[in-house]
């Protein structure tokens, strides 16, 4: 997933660590560019790294 440019937008969300917020950063990246299934997938691989995330949820809902 890392070689597709998906822009630069970010939103800072409640948690220390820096590979949640990336994957979190890509997959919103993918859901604005109307690609859900794949927003998914990110929000699921960033729940590994911090399950308490609530924003992570969010993006799965």
């Amino acid at each position: 997933m890392d070689h597709f440019d998906l822009g630069t937008y970010r939103r800072p969300i409640s948690t220390s660590s820096a590979e949640t917020q990336r994957w979190f950063d890509i997959g919103l990246n993918w859901c604005y560019g109307f690609n859900q299934e794949e927003g998914i997938e990110c929000f699921a691989k960033a729940l590994q790294t911090d399950p308490h995330c609530a924003f992570l949820h969010w993006g799965i809902a």
